[in-house]
C-alpha cells in the first residue's frame, strides 16, 4: 500500500513546484497593430512568456522555418517597413540557460501585407439634398482594428474619430461642399478618397410650409382681426350712407325751393 502511494505524493509534490510551470511555460507570440497590415506600416512582434522572471530568457523569431532574430534579450522584433515579401508564419522560441537547458515554442501567426487602401466614400441617401434632411457619409475600405478617420471639406481638414461614417444632420446651405476621406493607423495614413459633392438647396415644400405658418399664425389672431375688420367696415359704410343722406336731402331741399 505504501509502495502504490508514495509514487502518487512524488508526482504532486513535482506539479507543485513553482519551476517546473516556468520550464514548461509556452510563448504567446503577439502582433501589433494586427496581423492583417497594410504595405509601408509598421509590425512588433511580442514574444510573452508567462513566467515570474524574464530577463533570464533568450529570444529568436522565426518566419517559416527559418529564424529571422536569434538569441536576443528583447522580447520585441520590428519590421519598421513591411512589404509582401514579408507575409508568411512567424513563430518566437524562448531560451534559457538553465540545467538542464529550457526551450520553448510558441504557435504561428500568419502576417498578411496588403496594398496602402483607398477607401470609398459613400453617400445616403444621395448627394443632392433639401435644406433639413439629413446625411450620411461613409468612408468604407478592406480595414481591420485600429484605424481614425479623417474627413476632409473642400480640402480643410474638419474633424477626425474612429467612426466610418459622419452624420451630417438637419443641415444647412452652409453644409454644402466637396467632401473626401482617408483613414490613419499610428503613423500609417491610406490614400485620401474620391471626392462627393454635396448640394443644399432650398425645397418648394419648404416655401410652401413657409406660407403655412404664416397662415396659420395670422389665423391664431384671426378673431381679433375679424373684429377689427367689421367694426372699420360698418364705421365706413355708416360714414358713406350718412353722406348720402345729406346730399339727397340737399336735393331735395333745393327743388323744393325751387
Amino acid at each position: 500500500m505504501e509502495s502504490s502511494v508514495l509514487p502518487l505524493l512524488l508526482l504532486l509534490m513535482s506539479l507543485s513546484y513553482p519551476g517546473h510551470t516556468q520550464a514548461g511555460a509556452k510563448p504567446v507570440l503577439h502582433v501589433q497593430p494586427d496581423e492583417h497590415v497594410f504595405r509601408g506600416e509598421t509590425v512588433t512582434f511580442t514574444c510573452d512568456i508567462q513566467t515570474e522572471t524574464d530577463t533570464e530568457w533568450t529570444y529568436s523569431y522565426i518566419k517559416n522555418g527559418d529564424i529571422r532574430s536569434s538569441n536576443t534579450s528583447t522580447q520585441e522584433f520590428r519590421i519598421s517597413t513591411v512589404y509582401e515579401s514579408d507575409i508568411g508564419k512567424y513563430s518566437c522560441r524562448g531560451e534559457k540557460s538553465s540545467d538542464p537547458p529550457i526551450s520553448v515554442i510558441s504557435d504561428a501567426v500568419t502576417l498578411t501585407v496588403s496594398a496602402t487602401p483607398k477607401p470609398v466614400l459613400t453617400v445616403m441617401p444621395q448627394s443632392s439634398v433639401f435644406i433639413g434632411d439629413t446625411v450620411n457619409l461613409s468612408c468604407e475600405f478592406t480595414h481591420s482594428t485600429g484605424w481614425k478617420i479623417h474627413w476632409y471639406k473642400n480640402v480643410k481638414h474638419i474633424k477626425a474619430y474612429s467612426a466610418q461614417t459622419e452624420t451630417l444632420s438637419d443641415v444647412k446651405v452652409s453644409d454644402g461642399g466637396k467632401y473626401h476621406c482617408r483613414a490613419q493607423r499610428g503613423n500609417y495614413y491610406t490614400h485620401y478618397s474620391h471626392t462627393v459633392m454635396i448640394t443644399v438647396t432650398v425645397s418648394h415644400s419648404a416655401d410652401q410650409i413657409s406660407v403655412l405658418h404664416t397662415l396659420s399664425s395670422l389665423l391664431a389672431v384671426c378673431p381679433y382681426l375679424i373684429v377689427t375688420v367689421m367694426l372699420v367696415f360698418k364705421y365706413y359704410r355708416a360714414r358713406v350712407i350718412s353722406v348720402e343722406d345729406q346730399s339727397q336731402y340737399a336735393v331735395t331741399e333745393e327743388e323744393t325751393s325751387i
